[in-house]
């Protein structure tokens, strides 16, 4: 048997990121992603987003089921790199996700504290190192924020 001709593809790593968005007060809306593909031409970034959605009373996971692309949301306000994923490792990274208990009804609860939540446990499983805790995080997604600033109140907070 002669052996192909065929290319090796090398199995794909995910980039894990955290995201913040403005969403019309504080606090921001963090959301955990996964780079998926960069478009040069119109210089867009398209991830798949896993976050809560909602509020107090209603939140819901919202968790991988399509790519977005970040430069297209109004209310984008940053990245932060955190982690990466073998792209081998994905049903076990979505069900890590998947099966964060998502709590309503509780004021000292929301997106953020979902994000941290996640990313302890993408910790347990190797994907994002030990140095990322939430000081680390927020000073980043802080110092990342004034790139994405516009001259209008709706953005946010100056």
């Amino acid at each position: 048997m002669e052996p192909t001709s065929r290319p090796i593809t090398p199995p794909r790593n995910f980039t894990i990121y955290a995201v913040q968005y403005y969403r019309g007060k504080l606090p921001w809306h963090w959301a955990l992603a996964l780079f998926w593909d960069y478009d040069r031409e119109k210089n867009r970034t398209s991830v798949l987003a896993y976050d809560v959605v909602g509020s107090m009373d209603n939140y819901r996971y919202n968790g991988g089921c399509f790519p977005c692309t970040l430069e297209a949301s109004q209310t984008y306000r940053g990245i932060v790199e955190i982690g990466n994923l073998p792209e081998s490792d994905i049903d076990r990274f979505n069900e890590a996700l998947h099966d964060i208990e998502v709590k309503r009804h509780m004021e000292d609860w929301d997106c953020q504290k979902w994000v941290l939540t996640g990313i302890r446990r993408l910790q347990a499983n190797g994907w994002v190192p030990s140095h990322v805790t939430e000081t680390w995080l927020r000073e980043r997604l802080e110092f990342v924020y004034p790139s994405y600033q516009k001259n209008s109140d709706e953005c946010g907070p100056n």
